[in-house]
């Protein structure tokens, strides 16, 4: 599938310590069942820290969970 962003904004919770995501994409098609493939998906998610570098408080291992919602019009069913 080829997807393209079109925009994403994010929102840092400094008393959460987490960041909130939200990225809007664009299908444009693929190959295999994607070929011909259009739509639009949404992606939410938040990144937070795991481990920070001691010295600079810097995170260095992130993880991100969210969820994506949209359709996917012309994609064949397998």
């Amino acid at each position: 599938m080829i997807v393209r962003i079109e925009e994403g904004s994010g929102c840092i919770d400094l008393a959460a310590g987490n960041t909130q995501l939200t990225v809007l994409y664009e299908i444009t098609g693929g190959t295999g069942r994607f070929n011909g493939a259009s739509g639009d998906l949404t992606m939410k998610a938040t990144f937070t820290p795991v481990f920070r570098n001691p010295s600079t408080n810097a995170p260095l291992l992130l993880t991100l969970a969210g969820e994506f919602e949209g359709t996917i019009l012309g994609a064949a069913l397998e």
